[in-house]
């Protein structure tokens, strides 16, 4: 199954450029939701955008969700947005540490 985006707010996708495989590369972070649209983020930053009825009617902004093509109950070729929770508590940690390792400013009154 190829991915098309039916719009990219990133600019990213061009006519007759090669679309990636929803396979070959996941998890996917959920950029952003608007307008029934939203935006996934994967690990090499690449984001596309599906219709927000695919995704689990609890998914938010922030959350991780892996694709899948395998219905294992039907054994049908179906695509299939699961959320990950671990993975977002994954981000999160990682998030947290980056912005801790960051340097600080000075501390107390700064005079300007």
């Amino acid at each position: 199954m190829r991915v098309s985006a039916p719009y990219s707010t990133s600019g990213l996708w061009k006519p007759n450029q090669t679309r990636y495989r929803l396979s070959d590369v996941s998890p996917y972070v959920i950029d952003r939701i608007e307008n029934g649209w939203a935006a996934l983020e994967d690990e090499n930053a690449i984001v596309f955008n599906v219709p927000v009825s695919w995704l689990p009617p609890e998914a938010r902004e922030g959350d991780v969700v892996k694709a899948s093509t395998e219905d294992p109950t039907s054994g049908t070729r179906t695509l299939r947005f699961t959320l990950d929770p671990a993975a977002r508590s994954d981000q999160q940690k990682k998030a947290r540490e980056l912005r801790e390792s960051l340097r600080q400013g000075p501390k107390g009154d700064v005079a300007l």
